[in-house]
């Protein structure tokens, strides 16, 4: 049995464990997906996959499920498992229980509803778990942790129960966004500048600042510009190796993709209106 990130980072250090032929992923997120995905690359002729969740409502990104899925990968929505089954100490199986209903209540606790008599077994070799994650904190940091054992921190400062340890990210918040995981970053990097007696201010620029027509009109059709769609290389080539599987844009694919920028950034250059109340 192995724990969904600790197979993956063995996997980018160079270590990857040696797969079974039949191997079990239990979760339904992304990380569950990547687990799946790395051990058909590993050589797992046979990869099932099983989670709580309905298929409508599985976090793993939509094409992460669409790849997946054409890589062979078997997906069993709405299973929660009962027990690991073996015979004389290897493992055979996982036994698993129909999910009727779940949530999470106020303090992060499972409350399951399962359909009563409805026991099967996935049969595999290797199970791999992917159902959460959460941060290594080294014991030797002694800093506070909260209830989920993720560091505790000033919800402005980003400060820790330490003098000068700041924390954020994933640390902090457990599995989010990207965009939540920088902008906490930010935030505690303008709060260790302004500890360290400088003013917070940690913008730089690393890219010509551009500069446009002082009037934009309507592009014509611009609402009906299709994106380019994205190409990927065929499912039996890329579980043999770890290439990239989807192909790089041409040069006129990439022009027609730019032309459709809604160019977000030209608002910081638009003079706020002012109401009446402003000329007091």
């Amino acid at each position: 049995m192995l724990i969904g990130t600790t197979f993956l980072r063995e996997v980018n250090l160079g270590n990857p464990p040696k797969v079974a032929k039949r191997v079990i992923v239990l979760g339904g997120g992304n990380v569950a997906f990547d687990c799946a995905r790395v051990a058909r690359r590993l050589g797992a002729e046979q990869v099932h996959m099983a989670c709580l969740e309905f298929k409508e409502n599985m976090p793993a990104a939509c094409d992460e499920i669409q790849e997946g899925e054409e890589e062979g990968i078997r997906v069993s929505p709405g299973k929660t498992f009962k027990q690991i089954v073996n015979e004389n100490g290897r493992v055979t199986g996982v036994e698993c229980l129909d999910v009727e209903s779940f949530e999470f209540d106020e303090d992060g606790r499972l409350q399951l509803d399962v359909v009563e008599g409805s026991e099967s077994i996935i049969e595999g070799d290797m199970v791999i778990f992917a159902i959460g994650q959460r941060p290594e904190i080294p014991e030797d940091f002694d800093l506070d942790l909260t209830d989920r054992k993720l560091i505790e921190v000033d919800e402005y400062s980003f400060e820790t129960s330490e003098d000068g340890i700041f924390a954020a990210g994933d640390a902090v918040y457990g599995t989010a966004s990207i965009v939540q995981a920088v902008a906490s970053g930010r935030k505690a990097a303008i709060a260790a500048d302004k500890y360290l007696g400088g003013n917070g201010d940690i913008d730089e620029i690393l890219a010509p600042v551009p500069e446009y027509e002082c009037w934009l009109g309507p592009g014509d059709n611009f609402a009906k510009q299709d994106r380019c769609g994205d190409s990927c290389i065929l499912p039996e080539e890329r579980v043999k190796s770890f290439c990239c599987i989807l192909e790089t844009l041409d040069e006129g694919s990439a022009v027609t993709e730019s032309e459709r920028c809604l160019k977000c950034d030209i608002r910081f250059n638009i003079k706020p209106v002012k109401f009446w109340g402003d000329f007091q």
